[in-house]
């Protein structure tokens, strides 16, 4: 079987820096933008819950609004991971420094997959700047790589990476669940 065809992920997917706020945000109950920042960003869901957003009153031009689908990469830190825009509000922006990658031509689970895998990660660490605080810049997570098999290809591979997370989340709770039985034993024992 032939290997896929890779392209720059610029040629399959738009890539825009988050919205930045000239001020310091704050939360505002009844605001009608709802916010995605760093700390919504949880990679072991691989999504983004739209539930806990910080709300705020603010002006924004609809093209800056996320949809299903986009994904939101963390472009600082020690992980910097793509996530999948899942069901947010309507009006939801991304805060800078996170950028959201829009693509029409690539399934979205696969092309998180893709952007999340070992060998893309290495590929963006070779370009990360600064050296207290590591920093994926724009154009390098644009010229990534980025294999683009059928459409079949990219639904099995998201099928499959989807189970794994899956596996994962649910090992992650097992584990936390067998550290409190073992716990709650080993407290009756002092106890008795």
């Amino acid at each position: 079987m032939p290997a896929a065809p890779t392209y720059p992920l610029s040629e399959v997917a738009e890539v825009r820096v988050g919205y930045s706020f000239r001020s310091r945000l704050r939360d505002d109950a009844d605001g009608a933008v709802s916010v995605v920042q760093m700390k919504d960003t949880d990679i072991l869901d691989g999504e983004v819950d739209g539930g806990n957003l910080l709300r705020t009153e603010a002006s924004i031009k609809p093209h800056h609004f996320v949809q299903q689908g986009d994904l939101i990469f963390r472009s600082r830190g020690v992980s910097t991971t793509a996530v999948l825009v899942g069901d947010v509000p309507e009006q939801t922006i991304v805060a800078a420094p996170l950028y959201v990658i829009r693509s029409t031509e690539l399934e979205p689970r696969y092309l998180r997959w893709v952007i999340n895998h070992p060998r893309a990660q290495g590929e963006l660490a070779r370009h990360a700047e600064g050296t207290s605080v590591r920093m994926i810049g724009k154009s390098a997570l644009e010229a990534l790589e980025v294999p683009v098999p059928s459409r079949a290809v990219q639904d099995h591979v998201a099928a499959i990476a989807d189970l794994a997370a899956s596996e994962q989340k649910l090992m992650s709770e097992i584990a936390l669940l067998r550290r409190q039985y073992v716990d709650s034993l080993v407290m009756n024992s002092i106890d008795s």
